[in-house]
């Protein structure tokens, strides 16, 4: 029974670590971590598409561009686009006067699913190709 509740403390302490470690994390950290990210992704998308083609596009409305229009113009195009939206999320959030408390959280969970849905299955896909 002891041993169950020194892991319950153990995994606790893990936690509130790891929440203190995010807490800690600006909203300008996030948004050049996720700018940093839009520039991998799209250097990765321009290898994988130029070895692998167009077809290993995942996201079904860049591949459509891609089909009738040069795939680095396109991914450049989507990667600006992108990059400007998170500056002006910037300025919004740097000029605001009122605090927006749910922009930390979901700048947070964005950077989580933008490694694992697009940064990480591309190196997956152009290390093992």
């Amino acid at each position: 029974m002891a041993q169950i509740n020194y892991l319950e403390y153990y995994i606790l302490n893990k936690i509130k670590l790891i929440y203190k470690r995010i807490t800690s994390i600006t909203v300008n950290q996030l948004i050049v971590f996720l700018i940093i990210c839009q520039v991998i992704d799209g250097s990765l998308t321009v290898i994988g598409v130029g070895k692998l083609g167009i077809s290993k596009e995942g996201n079904p409305m860049i591949r459509a561009l891609m089909v009738h229009f040069d795939p680095i113009q396109v991914l450049f195009l989507i990667k600006a686009s992108a990059i400007i939206l998170l500056l002006l999320i910037k300025d919004i959030y740097d000029y605001t006067i009122r605090p927006l408390r749910f922009l930390k959280p979901s700048l947070v969970v964005i950077s989580i699913l933008y490694l694992f849905a697009a940064i990480i299955p591309w190196f997956y896909v152009i290390l093992t190709t």
